[in-house]
């Protein structure tokens, strides 16, 4: 960051404000990838409805013909909340290095 800064005189807030555009380009495959991950997932929520409501006295029954639901449409609950478990420790350090760097 103090790198760009000195590099063509630009302020601060501009170098930040270019960082974080680079970053969210460089994450743009994963914010994509969960996005579609969870527009999947809010199109089976009524089969997933349905299902509760028929397996509502049984739990385990309604988890097994949950988890096979998911399987046939080939969708995980965990792929939309991957990509932003990767992303996070990258935007705590891009927060440490603003606050370090100023």
């Amino acid at each position: 960051m103090n790198w760009l800064h000195e590099c063509d005189e630009t302020r601060y807030g501009w170098v930040i404000v270019l960082i974080t555009v680079l970053l969210k380009l460089i994450f743009w495959p994963l914010t994509a990838a969960s996005t579609r991950s969870m527009k999947r997932m809010q199109a089976l929520a009524p089969e997933v409805k349905a299902l509760k409501e028929k397996y509502k006295d049984d739990p385990q029954k309604f988890t097994s013909k949950q988890m096979e639901l998911w399987k046939k449409n080939k969708v995980s609950p965990v792929s939309g909340c991957l990509p932003m478990l990767i992303q996070t420790p990258v935007f705590i350090g891009f927060f440490t290095m603003i606050r370090s760097a100023i």
